[in-house]
Protein backbone atom coordinates (compact mmCIF):
# COMPACT_ATOMS: atom_id res chain seq x y z
CA UNK A 1 0.00 0.00 0.00
CA UNK A 2 2.49 2.43 0.94
CA UNK A 3 5.77 3.36 -1.19
CA UNK A 4 8.74 6.01 -0.57
CA UNK A 5 7.85 7.57 3.20
CA UNK A 6 6.84 11.18 2.76
CA UNK A 7 7.15 11.64 6.67
CA UNK A 8 10.54 10.62 6.76
CA UNK A 9 11.40 12.94 3.71
CA UNK A 10 9.73 15.91 5.10
CA UNK A 11 11.25 15.20 8.87
CA UNK A 12 14.95 14.69 7.23
CA UNK A 13 15.31 17.80 4.87
CA UNK A 14 15.69 20.63 8.08
CA UNK A 15 18.03 18.20 9.63
CA UNK A 16 20.05 17.41 6.65
CA UNK A 17 20.28 21.44 5.39
CA UNK A 18 21.36 22.34 8.93
CA UNK A 19 24.33 19.43 8.85
CA UNK A 20 25.22 21.18 5.74
CA UNK A 21 25.09 24.65 6.79
CA UNK A 22 27.74 23.59 9.48
CA UNK A 23 31.49 22.77 9.70
CA UNK A 24 31.79 21.41 13.11
CA UNK A 25 31.48 17.40 12.86
CA UNK A 26 29.90 16.92 16.02
CA UNK A 27 26.96 19.44 14.91
CA UNK A 28 26.84 17.61 11.74
CA UNK A 29 27.04 14.40 13.08
CA UNK A 30 23.47 15.54 15.86
CA UNK A 31 21.69 17.40 12.63
CA UNK A 32 22.14 13.78 10.84
CA UNK A 33 21.02 11.51 13.82
CA UNK A 34 18.19 13.91 14.62
CA UNK A 35 17.13 13.77 10.30
CA UNK A 36 16.21 9.66 10.92
CA UNK A 37 14.17 10.22 14.18
CA UNK A 38 10.65 10.95 12.02
CA UNK A 39 11.54 7.86 9.58
CA UNK A 40 12.22 5.56 12.81
CA UNK A 41 8.73 6.59 13.96
CA UNK A 42 7.00 5.49 11.41
CA UNK A 43 9.16 1.90 11.56
CA UNK A 44 8.56 2.00 14.97
CA UNK A 45 4.42 2.39 14.44
CA UNK A 46 4.46 -0.37 11.65
CA UNK A 47 3.83 2.55 8.75
CA UNK A 48 6.32 1.78 6.75
CA UNK A 49 9.16 -0.68 5.89
CA UNK A 50 12.99 0.32 6.49
CA UNK A 51 13.40 0.07 2.49
CA UNK A 52 10.72 2.58 2.18
CA UNK A 53 12.15 5.18 5.35
CA UNK A 54 15.08 4.65 3.93
CA UNK A 55 14.51 5.79 0.46
CA UNK A 56 12.34 8.47 1.61
CA UNK A 57 15.79 10.03 3.59
CA UNK A 58 17.67 9.43 0.54
CA UNK A 59 15.37 11.29 -1.10
CA UNK A 60 15.64 14.33 1.36
CA UNK A 61 19.24 13.87 1.03
CA UNK A 62 19.97 14.22 -2.71
CA UNK A 63 17.34 17.28 -2.42
CA UNK A 64 19.20 19.16 0.44
CA UNK A 65 22.44 18.52 -1.45
CA UNK A 66 21.57 19.96 -4.71
CA UNK A 67 20.70 22.97 -2.75
CA UNK A 68 23.76 22.91 -0.89
CA UNK A 69 25.71 22.80 -4.40
CA UNK A 70 23.54 25.24 -6.02
CA UNK A 71 24.16 28.00 -2.88
CA UNK A 72 27.95 27.33 -2.44
CA UNK A 73 28.44 26.71 -5.87
CA UNK A 74 30.38 23.49 -4.70
CA UNK A 75 30.59 20.98 -7.52
CA UNK A 76 30.31 17.03 -6.85
CA UNK A 77 29.86 14.54 -8.80
CA UNK A 78 26.42 14.09 -10.63
CA UNK A 79 24.11 11.84 -12.84
CA UNK A 80 22.48 12.77 -15.63
CA UNK A 81 20.49 10.31 -18.15
CA UNK A 82 20.44 10.11 -22.14
CA UNK A 83 18.56 8.62 -24.32
CA UNK A 84 20.68 6.66 -26.42
CA UNK A 85 17.93 4.92 -28.37
CA UNK A 86 16.38 5.22 -31.80
CA UNK A 87 14.14 8.24 -31.09
CA UNK A 88 16.62 10.10 -29.22
CA UNK A 89 17.36 12.69 -31.90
Amino acid sequence: DNGVSGHAFVSAIPFITAAKMTDNPWEKTFWYAGSTLGGLSRINDNAHYTSQVGLGWTLAFVAASAVDQTDTGKKGWSVISKSTGPDSG
